[in-house]
């Protein structure tokens, strides 16, 4: 079993290359807008992250009942936190489990026309703007903690297209 973490700002594609690799994609977002409680948090506090603890129960309980043998599983949107990040990585070395980091980079502007167009309810010019400062102030640090435990960290262009990104991922990891 190895975790790839598909880490970048918000509007870099994460999810997009997420389902277009062959892997078993965990999407927190996904399963936040799934469930009851997270939709709840989600409507009352748009645009905010989830508690890490909540969250961290929710990651762990999901890999362990999603990931199935499975040579390779995905983590869209997870960790966002440096405390995030350090409760996934005990995680993992307790599974056993390598990880390696792919870190999608691109332009502000082009994630803001990304997420505009995309036709979720939460992304609106203010909810975008807030999330980019988030990221700033709580998951751009995130990079430092993981390239400490990972395998590998790939950092790729996201300024091309999706089809172009994913042609380059599947290169690096082989699959």
């Amino acid at each position: 079993m190895h975790c790839l973490i598909m880490f970048g700002s918000p509007g870099s594609g994460k999810g997009t290359q997420s389902k277009l690799l062959p892997m078993t994609h965990i999407s927190t977002g996904d399963v936040l807008r799934g469930s009851a409680i997270g939709q709840k948090f989600l409507e009352e506090n748009p645009g905010k992250l989830f508690p890490d603890t909540m969250m961290d129960r929710i990651v762990q309980d999901t890999i362990l009942r999603k990931v199935n043998g499975e040579e390779w599983y995905i983590l869209d949107g997870y960790p966002r936190t440096v405390a995030q990040a350090d409760v996934l990585i005990e995680f993992l070395k307790s599974i056993r489990t390598p990880m390696t980091v792919v870190s999608l980079v691109l332009d502000a502007s082009i994630a803001m026309q990304r997420m505009l167009v995309r036709g979720r309810t939460d992304d609106t010019p203010e909810i975008i703007k807030e999330r980019f400062v988030d990221f700033e102030l709580k998951t751009a640090p995130v990079i430092h903690r993981l390239v400490d435990y990972a395998h590998v960290v790939y950092t790729i262009d996201a300024n091309r297209t999706p089809k172009e990104i994913s042609e380059e991922i599947k290169t690096l990891l082989g699959v």
